[in-house]
């Protein structure tokens, strides 16, 4: 029995479910996609540019130097097992076999997502010697700066909505002051943000951007943050702290996280002989690093 013609429609199922997935992914909007064929790259970057300046006694120079730091992939899978009739009577009459090759293509997306997390949670050194949220950053002409962040709240695992906006307009106010290495604002021109909580945060955090008015001390007060409709709220429950939620930027070109991505493939297997089933799988070499930590804060309540 011929099964390639299901296989086919199968595989081509898989990537036309996954490319809008990932596109529409918020570990996209995090972090910046490069490709690789040689399971590691050293990613680099020149230092930044001088500030514009009033014109006297000449030009001053200012040398480019090289930041970056080194990833190599890592390989991954994921593998289905259908049985030779539901491949028999073709993909297009057997509706359960496209919903778990939809499901499929949503795990390979979210996967980024994952990987991106689980940087966020282990808090890997930066390109400038300190962790991704640190007391301390600092180099060149930025002076020391602060993206481990703390905010008041009466139960740190419960905020109020009122406690979650103050909280939230602390972590924007810091990340506008955030400076680049020859002392000019990062962060001037942001007018998009994404606010991570873990889904204990998730009503709390949506009361916060959303409502007009928040209750403070038992009275009604004006809630600013609601009128900045660029601030997104995005529940990640594989965050595990309670008291804990995250701030980043969204509109820059620079990102906070690198996807580094050598190859996503898939591959088929005739089992029908043993055991009547054809195998289905994908494979995946990739891994996120830490980038720009100056469009990142770690916010903790307490």
């Amino acid at each position: 029995m011929d099964y390639d013609i299901g296989l086919r429609g199968i595989n081509g199922l898989f990537f036309r479910k996954l490319i809008p997935l990932t596109a529409a992914s918020w570990a996209n909007r995090l972090s910046m996609s490069l490709t690789t064929t040689d399971g590691q790259e050293k990613i680099r970057w020149l230092s930044d540019v001088p500030a514009v300046r009033e014109w006297s006694s000449g030009r001053k120079v200012r040398e480019l130097t090289e930041e970056g730091f080194n990833l190599i992939t890592k390989p991954y899978e994921a593998t289905l097992s259908f049985h030779q009739d539901d491949l028999r009577r073709v993909r297009g009459k057997s509706p359960q076999i496209d919903a778990r090759i939809g499901d499929l293509a949503r795990r390979v997306a979210e996967h980024w997502g994952k990987l991106i997390t689980t940087a966020i949670e282990l808090n890997p050194t930066c390109y400038d010697g300190s962790a991704l949220f640190a007391d301390a950053h600092s180099e060149g002409a930025s002076g020391s700066q602060d993206n481990n962040l703390g905010a008041s709240a009466t139960t740190p695992s419960n905020p109020t909505a009122a406690e979650m906006a103050t909280a939230i307009k602390t972590a924007i106010q810091a990340m506008a002051a955030y400076k680049d290495s020859v002392g000019e604002p990062i962060n001037a021109e942001a007018a998009s943000w994404m606010v991570m909580v873990p889904p204990n945060m998730q009503w709390a955090a949506l009361e916060a951007v959303n409502n007009a008015i928040v209750i403070i001390g038992g009275a009604a007060s004006q809630n600013v943050l609601a009128s900045q409709t660029n601030v997104e709220v995005r529940v990640n429950p594989r965050l595990t702290s309670t008291s804990v939620f995250y701030l980043f930027r969204t509109d820059s070109e620079l990102k906070p996280f690198v996807a580094l991505d050598e190859y996503t493939e898939t591959k088929e297997k005739d089992d029908t002989f043993d055991n009547r089933r054809m195998l289905f799988g994908v494979s995946l070499q990739r891994v996120v690093g830490v980038a720009w930590w100056q469009y990142a804060s770690k916010v903790t309540l307490s």
